[in-house]
């Protein structure tokens, strides 16, 4: 060896000693992974030879004056034993079961672009044919992630194309049903040698699987090559069904008319329960479908496990080219599926205009009902499409038809809110009054769910405001239900009766302090409401407030006035006592507060405190506020006229709270409910501030206070 190789080698060795050390390092520490089994590969293949080389060349005494005293036999030999030991460690890593029967190579053909890792692996000793518990080989997970260059690395290792794991799959069929399916990847297995392509049907059974095949050039050709290999027709049905893409009339015609029929046999059994004309048609492959129809005689009325057609599943995914070539090949419109949905329903659905156009002028019925009762047009108004819905108005359809629920494709369009239909079926003279089973109107509904601009529309279109439903609820009663102010102030705005009454005696008033809906409440108390209105029971607003325990409600009646000492229609029920029957300690503190009376009888002669159901939580906390009553309003008396004093030499200074027994904090709630009144409020004031003078002096003298 010359002088000057001997030089170069000896430059390398310096350069490479570092990544040697660098390298059993991480091995000695634990550190494994493709990556670093790749470099102690590489390094093997780099440095091993060349390092034995210089040793020899060494040994030999030739050029040792180009090293440092440091730097000789002895540390090249020390190097090269660290290599070793690096395979060494490398090797054990890649060959060991990490779990479940899986190696090194299962674990590396999950990473996409390993295919020199993997062959570095091999390289060390690791089996391409080992399997896991499962008995999956290496070459079967890379074919189900996709990654060509892991299976062609396998391949080229010599793992067996045809080798099965414990269900009997073999690599191709696994190839053929991943999701990203890389021709190159069936390409690869196939130039390896799989054979037996029927095994396709087997992997492909679950509709979920279909390949999604890819559609540029080299996958077409793939296509054909897989077509080419299948041994009898049933594996071309199968691979015509995975490859799930417009295959040429050429490559049909390829095969004989015997061929056909047998092709056809397979398509239909009871194992293939999706054939590929209703695959194709799902997909929108116009070619295939074509194909299938003119070449093959494909029953092109073939119903699947749910009932539906190729037309069906090709109008349902809004395939027009596809839909088009069936109703040409003289398909049956009038099929429908189990729940009686036929291709026009389903088209009318997606709002696919161009399909409905189609089937509509091939006959299709276009007021068919399905289990329902529902028609195509309910189905379009429903979504809110407006062309489909105007197509099939042109054609005819009844805008007045009903489902079993009694809905009208206008109630649907209303009750989904979607404006433009609405004033396309109103424009159309569809029945604004129709009503449903319960009798709700349109209008109704639209103010049941909050939709503004269509109880706009409605009442523009002249809706009855003031109709009832079968319980003799108006449009408002609705609205106020359903907590809808906007609406409320609309049907308001417009005239609507806020005293009506259903047939429990109810007012809209009622209904809302019933729900709880104070913004409600106050808007229509702003409007004029009766805030003493009763129902046929006799109860009034604040009765309602209590039982429903809606505090907020009841503050803000209070506020506003409301009688505090009212009796139901049989005397029977007084606010006071029905608070305290609930063991509601809110209430009744709140009522005491506004100057309710302990002391008050009902009809029966019992006190509230004689109502307190000891069953029930907070039973003595009730007792004990009915019980210091006296005690507590004589407290706030006391205070509201010290509050008065404090403030009387301020100009402009806010007042106490109005109402017997001094109420505290009303003045608050006023503002919360929208305080009304201007001047007279503190005329009020001012001579509620007189008397509590007069009742504080007397009450000083009594009981010598202060």
């Amino acid at each position: 060896m010359n002088a000057e190789r001997l030089e170069i080698l000896v430059r390398e060795y310096r350069r490479d000693t570092a990544d040697v050390n660098d390298k059993v390092g991480q091995l000695r520490g634990g550190t494994s992974g493709v990556f670093i089994i790749a470099e102690v590969a590489i390094l093997q293949r780099k440095l091993a030879g060349k390092i034995r080389r210089l040793l020899s060349a060494l040994e030999e005494g030739g050029v040792l004056d180009l090293f440092s005293e440091s730097e000789g036999i002895a540390e090249t030999r020390t190097l090269l034993g660290k290599l070793d030991e690096a395979v060494t460690i490398a090797t054990t890593q890649v060959t060991k079961n990490y779990g479940g029967g899986n190696t090194y190579l299962h674990s590396a053909a999950v990473y996409p672009e390993t295919g020199s890792e993997v062959k570095s692996a091999i390289a060390l000793g690791a089996d391409p044919k080992a399997t896991n518990e499962k008995s999956l080989t290496p070459l079967v997970v890379a074919t189900m992630q996709g990654e060509e260059s892991v299976v062609r690395a396998l391949l080229e290792a010599g793992a067996d194309a045809n080798q099965r794991d414990e269900k009997q799959y073999m690599a191709l069929p696994f190839a053929c049903v991943v999701e990203k399916l890389d021709p190159m990847v069936v390409g690869s297995i196939l130039r390896a040698g799989a054979d037996d392509t029927a095994e396709v049907g087997i992997a492909l059974t679950p509709m979920s699987l279909l390949a999604k095949y890819s559609s540029d050039k080299r996958g077409y050709r793939q296509v054909q090559q897989l077509l080419s290999r299948a041994a009898t027709l049933r594996d071309y049905g199968w691979l015509a069904k995975l490859c799930n893409r417009e295959i040429t009339h050429i490559d049909m015609e390829a095969k004989t008319r015997k061929e056909m029929k047998e092709l056809l046999t397979a398509f239909i059994d009871g194992d293939v329960k999706t054939p590929p004309l209703c695959t194709a048609a799902t997909k929108g492959n116009a070619g295939l479908v074509m194909a299938l129809l003119d070449n093959f005689g494909a029953d092109k009325n073939f119903k699947d496990n749910v009932g539906e057609t190729p037309l069906m599943k090709a109008a349902d995914k809004g395939h027009l080219p596809v839909v088009e070539a069936l109703l040409d090949a003289g398909v049956d419109v009038a099929i429908t599926t189990d729940q009686s949905i036929s291709a026009l329903h389903l088209a009318a659905a997606k709002g696919s205009g161009g399909i409905v156009d189609a089937l509509l002028k091939s006959g299709a019925a276009k007021d068919a009902r399905d289990d329902e009762g529902a028609t195509p047009l309910l189905f379009a108004a429903a979504e809110g499409h407006l062309p489909v819905v105007n197509a099939l108005l042109d054609g005819g359809a009844d805008m007045e038809a009903r489902d079993e629920s009694g809905d009208t494709p206008l109630t649907g369009a209303i009750t989904m809110g979607h404006l433009p239909v609405v004033n396309a079926l109103l424009d159309g003279g569809a029945d604004k009054e129709a009503r449903d089973e319960i009798g709700d109107t349109p209008l109704m509904l639209a103010t049941t769910v909050g939709h503004l601009p269509v109880v706009n529309a409605s009442l523009d279109g002249g809706a009855d405001k003031e109709a009832r439903d079968n319980i003799g609820d108006t449009p408002l009663f609705h609205a106020t239900m359903a907590g809808h102010l906007p609406v409320v102030n609309a049907l308001l705005d417009r005239g609507a009766d806020k005293e009506a009454r259903d047939d429990f005696g109810k007012t809209p008033l009622l209904q809302a302090v019933d729900v709880g809906h104070l913004p409600v409440v106050n808007v229509l108390l702003d409007r004029g409401a009766d805030k003493e209105a009763r129902d046929d029971f006799g109860k009034t607003p604040l009765l309602h407030a209590i039982i429903a325990g809606h505090l907020p409600v009841v503050e803000c009646l209070l506020a506003t006035g409301c009688d505090r000492t009212v009796r139901s229609k049989n005397k029977q029920l007084i606010v006071l006592h029905v608070a305290a029957s609930l063991n509601s300690v809110e209430h009744v503190s709140l009522l005491l507060q506004w100057g309710a009376d302990e002391t008050a009888l009902d009809r029966d002669g019992k006190t509230p405190a004689d109502l307190i159901d000891e069953s029930r939580p907070q039973h003595e906390a009730v007792r004990l506020l009915l019980a210091r009553a006296p005690a507590d309003r004589a407290w706030r008396r006391r205070g509201w006229l010290v509050m008065v004093f404090s403030r009387t030499p301020k100009a402009g200074g806010s007042g106490g709270s109005s109402g017997d027994g001094g109420a505290t904090g009303a003045r608050s709630v006023k503002q919360q409910c929208g305080a009304r009144g201007g001047k007279e409020s503190f005329d009020l004031f001012a001579a509620v501030a007189q008397l509590r003078v007069v009742e504080e002096g007397v009450f000083r003298n009594v009981v010598g206070f202060l």
